[in-house]
């Protein structure tokens, strides 16, 4: 039986004939990459070889094939009042029904026959969702879910579908195929005069309802309130998004902002206005006590009291908090917990260096400026994608005198061996297997650092390096694992190949990369040096303490004892010298007084184009560039130095789809353009 309780529970519930499928640890959405739903299957080898690919995973249960589920959530229930349900939660107490995070259910039953079933948000009832074929639930112990009376039988034993529900499906079936009352057929709306009383009941009624919450029907949340405004109150577009913007939005987690806000909440009233609606135009017109909202049904007016009485936020106030001063590897650089990065072009001795300061930690020696190793002798992991162990890595560490007892390389993660097989497969590890990385460090000696060359090598499939959200996700893993562990991660990265921007702004990839990292340092060639021998290690950014100075330093032969005509690299370090990022790097900043405004055109383009990765319509970025105050040519000028790439969307339109601009890498299909 496995350790893992999520896999032993998608494993159970396949073998009762569920399809299970794998979601992203701690989300509701499939793994990207994947086809989510579609993928499901009752296959125990391969529900097996998903989790032991990422264990901490999620289990989605296919619905459908006779399942229906209805999600309640009480909240919304005891908002609007639903009448049937709050019977339905006592009648449904000694049937399979699982707790989900929001404080609402999941009730497991059979589908009705010959009733047409739909997956649906708040088409019910508000706060009452369906899900049926194509659809599909989070199921426990994932957490924030858990099984209050367990589903422990097959579809044939499922309880029936509650009378109710299938007469309301039928009812709504029937209302989808009639004309609207009020002559609404096409669903479009006649808005009303808005009035100072007709606003004063519609900010009151936006108040009363439940917010949008992303990742839990938010989107739905926010079309249902849109219907209140336009079609409960008849409001015209405008007034109705005052009241959103300036009642509804705020109460929202998160709220809406910037252009998201305006394309949102415009999107849901046009949506909310033209598609028919099963209730009469205006039914909130009436001098209705917004009071009576609530349930009929008093467990479940409870059962709501009590979840909203829970605390929506955890705090700690700044006396109570027990100052801790950062603790270090080694000062300035590598901190214990925490992420620092070492950047630069290919063939600047990246490798080597990182080689040079595992050899001088393992032996507990100091380091190239001269200080100490706080702590003695460490031990090191190391992932490396690039080099091969025995003829690269090893050679070099020892070369710079390190202790191979000290150091350990990682080379995957055991899959469980198939039926053909004796032994176990080796899968790749990526940053998202915490566990793995967790238990490398625990089977290595005074493990007080981890390196990880290149990162972008080790991102988990699916991850677009471009998108911050993506790469923020992947990273605050392995992140967490070093804050646990107490070790010091070391992540490699390249340059991008052209730019001439600010030193920062020239790492490859998202800007979260370097935004997850505290601690940021440099390897470029020394331009003073004719010769093109000296390159320097130059700190480009600290968040924990004053950037220290840049050291010069050169490659030289080494050599390995015993192994003669072996010469790895080693690096032979000089004096450290005072010398600015920009400077060393070359950057326009440092001898053009555009350079600031420069600057900040370079990371408005980086941000938004990281963004949204699949690309930027140009008359898009123009409004943008307009509004944060940037010139259409200092925009040009930072696309060349961030190495931004334009593109015309191919959308069998015959060459006549709209120009875009994308960072490399995005996979936007259609013809370059110089634009």
């Amino acid at each position: 039986m496995s350790d893992n309780p999520i896999l032993t529970e998608a494993l159970r519930l396949a073998k009762l004939g569920y399809s299970a499928f794998p979601l992203r640890p701690k989300m509701k959405t499939p793994w990207q990459g994947s086809h989510g739903v579609k993928d499901a299957t009752t296959d125990a080898d391969q529900i097996r070889r998903w989790w032991a690919s990422v264990p901490e995973s999620n289990v989605g249960l296919a619905c459908g094939g006779g399942l229906l589920v209805l999600d309640v959530d009480l909240a919304a229930v005891r908002a609007y009042g639903a009448e049937e349900v709050a019977a339905m939660e006592l009648a449904w107490i000694d049937k399979p029904r699982s707790r989900t995070p929001s404080g609402g259910f999941h009730h497991f039953m059979r589908a009705p026959e010959g009733v047409p079933l739909h997956n649906s948000a708040g088409r019910i009832g508000v706060g009452v969702d369906l899900r049926t074929d194509g659809g599909y639930v989070v199921a426990p112990p994932s957490p924030g879910y858990s099984w209050i009376t367990q589903l422990d039988c097959g579809v044939e034993e499922l309880p029936d579908c509650p009378i109710w529900l299938s007469d309301r499906l039928r009812e709504l079936d029937a209302r989808s195929a009639a004309p609207l009352p009020n002559g609404a057929e096409s669903g479009e709306v006649e808005a009303l005069e808005p009035t100072p009383e007709l606003l004063k009941r519609a900010a009151a009624y936006a108040r009363s309802i439940p917010p949008a919450v992303q990742g839990k029907g938010g989107h739905a949340a926010l079309l249902w309130a849109a219907r209140t405004l336009v079609r409960g109150f008849r409001l015209p577009d405008d007034a109705a998004m005052r009241v959103l913007v300036e009642v509804y939005n705020g109460r929202c987690a998160p709220p809406w902002a910037g252009r998201e806000l305006e394309r949102d909440f415009a999107h849901k009233l046009r949506e909310a206005r033209r598609q028919p609606f099963d209730k009469p135009v205006g039914w909130l017109l009436a001098a209705v006590d917004l009071g009576a909202f609530a349930p009929l049904n008093g467990a479940v007016a409870a059962a709501a009291d009590a979840a909203q009485e829970r605390p929506h936020v955890v705090m700690k106030r700044g006396e109570d908090v027990t100052m801790d001063p950062v603790s270090w590897v080694w000062l300035r650089v590598l901190a214990r917990g925490k992420v620092t990065m070492l950047v630069g072009h290919p063939e600047t001795a990246k490798t080597t260096i990182a080689m040079d300061w595992a050899a001088r930690l393992s032996r507990g020696d100091t380091m190239p400026d001269k200080s100490p190793c706080v702590g003695g002798p460490a031990g090191v992991v190391m992932a490396s994608a690039e080099d091969g162990v025995a003829d690269t890595l090893v050679p070099r560490f020892v070369a710079a005198g390190g202790d191979p007892k000290r150091i350990s390389f990682i080379e995957g993660v055991p899959l469980p061996p198939s039926n053909n097989e004796t032994e176990a497969a080796v899968a790749p590890w990526t940053v998202d297997r915490g566990k793995a990385l967790e238990e490398a460090i625990r089977r290595t000696p005074d493990c007080r650092l981890v390196i990880i060359d290149p990162i972008s090598a080790f991102m988990p499939g699916g991850c677009d390096e471009h998108r911050n959200a993506d790469v923020r996700s992947a990273l605050r893993v392995v992140a967490n694992v070093a804050e646990r562990t107490g070790v010091a991660l070391l992540v490699l990265s390249h340059l991008r190949k052209n730019g001439d921007g600010e030193a920062i702004l020239k790492t490859m990839g998202s800007l979260a990369y370097v935004a997850a990292a505290r601690v940021v340092l440099g390897v470029c060639k020394d331009r003073d040096d004719e010769s093109g021998a000296t390159r320097l290690l130059v700190p480009i950014k600290n968040n924990l303490a004053p950037k220290g100075m840049s050291i010069p330093f050169e490659t030289l032969p080494g050599a390995v004892k015993g192994f003669e005509g072996l010469q790895p690299p080693v690096i032979a370090w000089g004096e450290p010298l005072k010398k600015d990022a920009d400077d060393a790097f070359g950057s326009s900043r440092s001898n053009n007084r555009e350079a600031p405004r420069r600057s900040e055109a370079e990371t408005f383009l980086m941000e938004l184009l990281s963004e949204t990765p699949e690309g930027v319509e140009v008359k898009v970025l123009q409004a943008e560039a307009d509004a944060a105050g940037h010139k259409w040519r200092t925009i040009e000028r930072a696309k060349e130095r961030v190495g931004a790439m334009s593109r015309r969307r191919s959308e069998g339109n015959k060459g006549k789809g709209a120009y875009v601009w994308h960072l490399p890498g995005a996979g936007i299909k259609g013809p370059a353009v110089d634009r």
